[in-house]
């Protein structure tokens, strides 16, 4: 499924795509930079949450940090997105995939103002990931904080590395009004 995260989706999440859902995805795949401004309600957060179930399973030891303005976004709409399409238990505090056979291959939620999961603050949470193939995801990425955007910059750097900046078009100036 690495060539084909729309199969991933159809086959094992059994969700289906509509087309600019599936383009994101190719976009994920093919570039080290994805930026997606899109409206209320027209599916980012499952995408993302699906692109973060693809990118686990797929890729080995593979590392996903996945970012929102706030502790609620994470944990209340990404990662319960992300434990729904896998069919999880709906266990609220459950914000991390880690493979039992190998500690360097794991997805974690974290926000910018507070690590929800290691009490880290600010950009620092940020910080620190490396892997060769590492997907770091930022949901309602307009408000996401500069120092946030300048840490992701610094970490996803491989040839495999990859950036999902998805949200709303509401901000008029800073990193994702910019990126455009």
């Amino acid at each position: 499924y690495a060539d084909s995260p729309t199969s991933y989706a159809n086959d094992v999440l059994k969700v289906n795509w509509w087309a600019k859902q599936i383009e994101i995805a190719e976009s994920v795949r093919d570039n080290p930079r994805t930026l997606v401004k899109a409206a209320f309600g027209v599916g980012k957060t499952h995408v993302s949450g699906g692109l973060v179930n693809w990118f686990f399973d797929v890729f080995p030891g593979s590392v996903i940090p996945t970012v929102a303005p706030t502790g609620h976004q994470v944990k209340d709409l990404l990662w319960k997105e992300i434990r729904s399409q896998r069919r999880t238990p709906p266990n609220p505090d459950v914000l991390q995939l880690r493979d039992e056979n190998s500690p360097d291959h794991y997805a974690v939620g974290i926000s910018p103002r507070k690590d929800v999961a290691s009490d880290e603050f600010g950009a620092q949470a940020a910080q620190g990931f490396h892997a060769e193939h590492l997907l770091f995801v930022m949901d309602e990425a307009a408000g996401v904080r500069n120092e946030i955007w300048q840490a992701v910059e610094g970490v996803a750097v491989g040839a495999h590395n990859r950036v999902l900046a998805i949200g709303n078009p509401l901000v008029t100036t800073g990193p994702y009004f910019e990126a455009a």
